[in-house]
């Protein structure tokens, strides 16, 4: 976050700007009641997630690094976030890193101007 204004904790953020990295918007954060859900702090890697990879053998002081790990936690849209819940990088990536699709060509050639493509042949290892 940008432009961030602390309470005298020096721990509660009670405004900011957010170049959120989830959905590529900018988002204009004020602490409310009405707003504090509109930016959350994310497990990149979900603790349940850690949970079902082995973490439950973590001790509980391991656990506790784990869960404040601060490579693994970053600010993001919140209901993006709650889209997201507790699933894995193999069941949800963020909107704005989903894979899109090449721009199709509008118009096609009548003819191949392609020549073949060259064959290979393959040598045994000597």
């Amino acid at each position: 976050m940008t432009d961030v204004e602390l309470d005298r904790d020096d721990c509660t953020v009670l405004s900011g700007t957010l170049d959120d990295p989830y959905t590529g918007d900018t988002i204009a954060f004020t602490r409310g009641r009405d707003t504090s859900d509109d930016v959350q702090i994310d497990h990149v890697v979900a603790l349940a997630d850690a949970w079902r990879a082995g973490a439950d053998r973590l001790t509980d002081d391991e656990r506790l690094v784990l869960a404040n790990d601060e490579h693994n936690l970053v600010a993001v849209d919140g209901p993006t976030n709650n889209r997201k819940a507790d699933r894995t990088a193999e069941r949800w990536l963020p909107p704005a890193a989903a894979p899109t699709r090449p721009p199709r060509s509008r118009s096609r050639p009548t003819t191949s101007s392609r020549s073949p493509a060259p064959s290979t042949t393959l040598s045994p290892p000597r």
